[in-house]
């Protein structure tokens, strides 16, 4: 019995298992928002997404969002692709849209100001809405651009904010 004790406390100990705290340290305290590049042709998105993305880092708390010259990281957006595309169409014309679909895309990239290194590059992520049409395509549009971006800006958001 006392042999048993022994080779079972030699191997608990030997498997090298540590209880830890579970709080994983965050690699980056403060992020700086670069103002978006704009690659996709769609007028005007870029100030909406570098202005929702800042907003949305600084409501979730989890980054300071400072100046470049102060933070640790700079958080670089490319939007890449901007597509309207009618999903369903007037009954009495089909060249009208009654509803249609607005998807944006994006790159996102973080850089180590410190280590002067990518911690993440072009990292891919995409969002849609379902928008429909009201008298004015444009007006419907135009309005939905708001919606779209601030999605956009929550998807880069959690990717920034989980992925550690």
């Amino acid at each position: 019995m006392r042999t048993v004790a022994i080779l079972l406390c030699l191997l608990l100990s030997a498997c090298g298992y540590h209880l830890g705290s579970g709080v994983q340290q965050k690699p980056f305290a403060s992020i700086y928002v670069a103002p978006a590049k704009n690659r996709a042709l769609a007028p005007q998105m870029q100030g909406l997404i570098s202005t929702q993305l800042s907003q949305a880092l600084i409501s979730d708390g989890t980054y300071v969002v400072t100046d470049k010259a102060l933070a640790d990281v700079v958080l670089e957006t490319t939007l890449t692709h901007y597509k309207h595309k009618v999903a369903t169409s007037e009954k009495n014309d089909s060249s009208l849209a009654s509803t249609f679909d607005l998807t944006l895309d994006a790159t996102f990239s973080i850089y180590d100001q410190r280590a002067q290194k990518y911690l993440l590059e072009n990292q891919k992520v995409s969002s849609s809405v379902h928008v429909i049409a009201d008298n004015s395509m444009q007006g419907s549009e135009y309005q939905s651009t708001s919606e779209l971006t601030r999605d956009l800006a929550v998807k880069i958001k959690e990717r920034v904010t989980n992925i550690w």
